[in-house]
């Protein structure tokens, strides 16, 4: 694993921010001890820089509201019509 900004592999693991508690698959924060640049590790491999891991957060949680909303607005009006029956 290296980093994304100067390519280096003298990293070290520090605390994940706020926005990395709920994503698909685990975010961990990175620092580079080299050039000092923070990044994210995607599932274990995969280095993205803090600004596109986040854009990925933003549209995870919007496809969970979309999924909640649309499942919601089916299953409710079945569920009322099945129960007035």
């Amino acid at each position: 694993m290296k980093c994304p900004y100067c390519k280096s592999s003298n990293l070290w693991k520090m605390r994940p921010q706020r926005w990395m508690r709920v994503t698909p698959g685990s975010i961990k924060n990175m620092r580079c001890s080299d050039c000092g640049a923070e990044f994210t590790r995607w599932i274990g491999f995969i280095p993205l820089r803090h600004t596109t891991a986040r854009r990925m957060t933003v549209l995870w949680h919007a496809f969970l509201w979309v999924a909640l909303s649309l499942t919601l607005g089916y299953a409710l009006p079945t569920l009322i019509a099945a129960l007035s029956v």
